[in-house]
């Protein structure tokens, strides 16, 4: 982690538990570049700073 103790990366079942979506919907969000993600090997991880910023363009839209 981190010298803050935050989460640097985002795995997609930590975001479905966090949004309260499904993981589906996760993964779906990341194919339409809806939010940004990283592939390393087999494994996703969405940046903690590309999670604030989905966080801030969806607070935008209600």
């Amino acid at each position: 982690m981190p010298p803050s103790g935050r989460k640097a990366f985002y795995t997609v079942a930590e975001l479905a538990v966090r949004w309260s979506l499904s993981e589906r919907h996760i993964r779906r969000l990341i194919d339409n570049e809806d939010i940004a993600a990283h592939r390393i090997g087999r494994a996703v991880r969405v940046s903690a700073a590309n999670v604030a910023l989905f966080e801030a363009r969806c607070a935008q839209d209600l």
